[in-house]
């Protein structure tokens, strides 16, 4: 029986202590994976969320289309209609424009139709990844199922433990009393005995015709009593023993006692610092949140700052734009006043030449004098007001440019202020981070106390793995005990068949004693007493018997339970081969989803390189604009020339028609001069049809620029979106972290009053604080993500704006061109009128001459 309770106690409770721990382990690997699986779940959610919101963002952006399709539509169909009619009247120009309406219209649909593909794939997309979260949910409620069957099978094992254990304990205890009694019947036994042997004693001086017979049953006697007082000191021996194993026993529970708690005041005490550091955590949090939050709205004031510092730039190039046209205005103009004097220097040389020859020739030439006069006076009066006008246009530019020198001045003022606010800003930014870098110098030294306080726990998991091997020793010390209590019986046993033997020779002896004397019937009666009390000895070893049989049996169905507990072990090994599979799965479809999260963030490169591409393009668009303008300019000039040479030949043609005799030779110069204003007329329209055509591809850069700012819109708001999701990344960790320190508290009042549950603890503990560190480790990254997000989306946004800017600066100067343009063309159209009356004129004049 001892063998048997041996080792159920050394082998079923190392394996059952074996089996909870592995089971507890199993349910922390799952808790864990549910926890994974959790936060993908999330995460897919968080997805989801993200493309439905993209859906609706693209139905929005279709819907905007088609609008703008329709009106664009609309507006072709009108412009066509125009141009059309224009068609009739103007001919190349017109066909441009409806040639350029229609590839407007064309790139159009193409957008739309690229808008609904995409809005197609974004629908396929969101649809697998509903796919994929109706699976990890599914996926997510097994685990749990399995999770509950688990600590249900955990709960079902500790409880037949805790209940074999009390069995095996109760076992013990009666069979130290049954061993106590054996003992006391032993001691009974003793005295009937000698009580049997004075009776012998005094049969033997009775009856001395037995003495032989009573010799041999003397040195029975004495057999039996050396056989009696060695197994006495046998059992004395024993008890020694057992006596100090108890003590030993008493000694190293007293030792178990005081290292658990001291252990659960290391764990109280780790607990305390980890509430600590988790209080720490959280007043760093609140202190990270505000400071940026204050970050945030310094940093939008600061954009509104830059957005009008912006304008002002903005207004700055305009004016000084301004600026250079009335420069250029002011050159042309002292240009014709060049010319014009100069045509005044030739007209004089020409009225002396005349003059002189009008003297030789008679009088017939002192009219043409006279005409030749008047003409001089006039081109005089004409100089004179040109003058006038110079004079007023130079004071109109003088007062312009104080003007514009004042606003540049304002302009400086205020980008001089804004600087300052910049440069303030900038030094309480670095405040900040300062700040930010103390908090987290604190923040590493409350990782560092609970790294510190894991290693405490470690130190007191190695005392209770100590205590543990103590404990195991001396189990098996009882174990030998037990052994040696088992052999003592059976020492018992042998003594009891001598004693049976005693007894029977007893019997002889009363016989013998019955036929010889009358004494001997009184020793037969002693011998019956004796008999009747081995009797009852022996009735109580078979109870002895009995109860041992009993204990087999309950030990057979403690292996028996033993076996079913290894078969449930055998299942839940099972049962975690299958989870195992499921976390690869798993493991794999996380691993395909940062796979895709890789190639969107290739995606947004791309679209990052797409906008810088569009800015430049934007930026050689702006300058090609600015060409086609100084082209448009350079036109009115050369179309004020025309229109100066016209007035010159107008006048020429006053001065052909006074004189008589020379009108030939001055029709002729007229004609030349005719022939080279409609020259440079045909030179200005044409250069006004090739401004008309940069124009026209302007605007369409300018509608590229436009869409391509679209794009680094929708590319702020992607930018704006990742932001989003890194914040929801931060407060899910920090959640996972507040249910992580739940749970390691709930762990440690579940399983504090056992060493293996205390094991446990400090594991789940240490476990808890890595994840701890590792949540804190991915808040810092996230926030670094989110504030690199921020940042380039405020880029982007500053960018975007300029681009804005630049687009209705672009639209303003190509309608202020497109003014300009029609205007030139119709004083090139009256010019033109102009010069065909000349030219009747002069058919006229020549006829009449």
């Amino acid at each position: 029986m001892g063998g048997v309770i041996s080792s159920f106690s050394g082998s079923s409770g190392e394996d059952s202590i074996v089996a909870r721990q592995a089971l507890e382990k199993k349910l922390a690997d799952r808790e864990e994976t549910i926890s994974v699986l959790e936060e993908d779940l999330s995460k897919k959610e968080r997805e989801c969320t993200t493309v439905s919101q993209d859906v609706d963002d693209l139905r929005k952006k279709i819907k905007e289309l088609e609008a703008q399709s329709s009106s664009a539509l609309d507006e072709t169909h009108a412009r066509i209609a125009i141009l059309q009619d224009e068609l009739k009247k103007g001919g190349d120009t017109s066909s441009e424009q409806l040639r350029s309406t229609k590839e407007a219209a064309a790139k159009a649909a193409q957008d739309l139709d690229a808008a609904k593909a995409e809005l197609v794939a974004l629908e396929d997309k969101f649809k697998t990844l509903e796919q994929e979260k109706q699976t990890i949910v599914d996926q997510l409620a097994a685990l749990k199922t399995e999770l509950a069957e688990v600590k249900e099978a955990r709960e079902a094992l500790e409880s037949a433990l805790n209940k074999e254990i009390a069995a095996l304990k109760a076992q013990i205890t009666e069979a130290e009393e049954k061993n106590q009694s054996l003992q006391q019947a032993h001691s009974k036994l003793e005295g009937d005995l000698t009580a049997a042997s004075s009776a012998a004693d005094q049969g033997k001086k009775a009856l001395t015709g037995t003495e032989e017979k009573y010799t041999t049953l003397q040195q029975t006697h004495d057999k039996l009593e050396t056989d009696l007082a060695a197994a006495v000191s046998a059992l004395d021996e024993q008890k020694k023993a057992l006596a100090g194993s108890e003590e030993k026993y008493a000694t190293l529970q007293q030792s178990l006692d005081k290292l658990k708690e001291e252990s659960d005041a290391q764990l109280s005490s780790a607990k305390t610092d980890l509430t600590q550091a988790e209080e720490k955590t959280a007043a760093l949090q609140q202190t990270h949140d505000k400071l940026k939050t204050d970050s945030e709205t310094e940093l939008a004031s600061l954009k509104a700052q830059l957005a009008e510092l912006a304008e002002l730039q903005n207004k700055h190039a305009a004016l000084e734009q301004t600026n250079q046209a009335l420069e250029k205005e002011l050159g042309e103009l002292k240009e014709k006043v060049a010319s014009l004097e100069k045509s005044n220097e030739g007209l004089k040389t020409d009225s002396s030449a005349e003059l002189d020859a009008a003297k030789k020739e008679a009088s017939e030439w002192q009219e043409k004098h006279g005409a030749l006069q008047t003409t001089h006076d006039g081109l005089s009066s004409d100089l004179e007001a040109v003058k006038k006008q110079l004079a007023e246009t130079e004071e109109a530019q003088k007062k312009s440019s104080e003007e514009q020198t004042a606003l540049l001045e304002a302009a400086k003022k205020e980008t001089t202020e804004v600087q300052a606010k910049l440069t303030s800003t900038t030094e309480e930014h670095a405040t900040l981070e300062k700040k930010l870098q103390e908090q987290e110098a604190k923040l590493n030294d409350v990782e560092k106390q609970a790294e510190e306080a894991k290693a405490n726990a470690t130190k007191v998991e190695e005392d209770l793995k100590a205590s543990q091997a103590e404990k195991e020793a001396l189990e098996t010390k009882i174990a030998g005990l037990e052994s040696d209590s088992q052999n003592s019986k059976e020492s018992e046993s042998g003594l009891k068949t001598k004693l049976d033997e005693a007894e029977a020779k007893v019997t002889s002896l009363e016989a013998d004693a019955t036929k010889a004397k009358e004494t001997e019937t009184e020793l037969k009666a002693e011998v019956e007493q004796a008999q009747a009390k081995v009797t009852s000895l022996e009735a109580e070893v078979q109870q002895a018997k009995d109860a041992e049989a009993a204990l087999k049996t309950k030990v057979e169905e403690a292996e028996a339970k033993a076996a079913s507990l290894e078969s449930e072990l055998q299942k839940a090994k099972d049962a975690e081969a299958e989870l195992k599979t499921k976390v690869e799965e798993a493991e794999a479809k996380i691993a395909t989803l940062e796979s895709e999260a890789q190639q969107s963030t290739d995606a947004e490169s791309g679209l990052k390189t797409k906008l810088e591409e569009a800015q430049a393009g934007q930026t050689s668009a702006q300058a090609e604009k600015e060409e086609a303008l100084e082209k448009v300019k350079a036109a009115e000039a050369e179309k004020d020339a025309a229109v100066e040479k016209a007035e010159a030949a107008e006048k020429e043609k006053a001065d052909a028609i006074a004189k008589v005799e020379a009108s030939e030779k001055e029709a002729s110069e007229a004609t030349g001069k005719v022939e080279a204003a409609e020259k440079q007329a045909s030179e200005a329209a044409e250069k006004a049809e090739a401004a008309e055509k940069e124009k026209t591809e302007a605007a369409a850069k300018a509608e590229a620029s436009a869409k391509e700012a679209a794009d680094a819109v929708a590319k702020a708001e992607a930018a704006e979106k990742e932001k989003a999701d890194a914040i929801a990344k931060v407060e899910a960790a920090e959640k996972q972290a507040s249910e992580a320190a739940e749970k390691v508290e709930a762990v440690e009042k579940e399983k504090a009053d056992a060493l293996a549950k205390a094991e446990a603890s400090e594991k789940e503990a240490a476990e808890a604080a890595e994840k701890v560190k590792a949540l804190e480790a991915e808040k810092t990254d996230a926030e670094e993500k989110a504030k690199t997000a921020k940042s380039a989306f405020s880029s982007a946004l500053e960018k975007v704006k300029a681009i804005q800017a630049e687009k209705k600066e672009a639209v303003e100067k190509s309608e202020a061109s497109e003014k300009a343009t029609a205007e030139a063309l119709e004083k090139i159209k009256a010019l033109e009128a102009e010069l065909k009356e000349l030219k009747e004129k002069q058919t006229n004049g020549t006829a009449e001459a």
